[in-house]
């Protein structure tokens, strides 16, 4: 799932160049805990440019629950800021198939505002526990169903 369209592109071509179009399905939505429409918006002065939900637009959002998938062991959520509205769109799924969570956590950032660990606090009420925080500074947090 990629709702920017240049890097949906860039995705698309790249797993049609590696030839995973079998194994991969690729989605240009976003998602959320409801059908809606939303609009990125972009923050420069990075190494890179970051793109957020900034409210109402054009770009579909679809809940992962709509999907109806099966036999998910993974889950890797990079939706800045909005993971506590996809998991909740991706609740049934989890509840059913109990994956691992990869959840972006920028403790560096997260610390200086005041809904700190809101997400972490969540996915821990969800009955999962904490396996590991990845990258140097800690980017990545790995939970696991408890």
């Amino acid at each position: 799932f990629e709702p920017a369209k240049d890097t949906y592109e860039c995705l698309a071509r790249n797993v049609a160049y590696w030839g995973l179009g079998a194994q991969i399905t690729t989605y240009p939505n976003a998602l959320s805990d409801i059908p809606e429409g939303v609009k990125m918006g972009a923050s420069f002065g990075r190494r890179s440019i970051s793109r957020a939900v900034k409210g109402a637009g054009d770009i579909p959002a679809i809940p992962i629950d709509d999907l109806a998938l099966e036999n998910v062991g993974f889950l890797k959520l990079d939706v800045e800021g909005y993971e506590e509205k996809v998991i909740n769109g991706a609740m049934a799924t989890i509840t059913r198939c109990r994956p691992f969570i990869l959840m972006e956590a920028k403790e560096h950032i997260e610390k200086e505002r005041a809904e700190a660990f809101a997400r972490h606090a969540f996915v821990l009420g969800l009955g999962y526990e904490l396996v590991e925080k990845i990258g140097d500074p800690a980017i990545d947090w790995l939970y696991r169903p408890a």
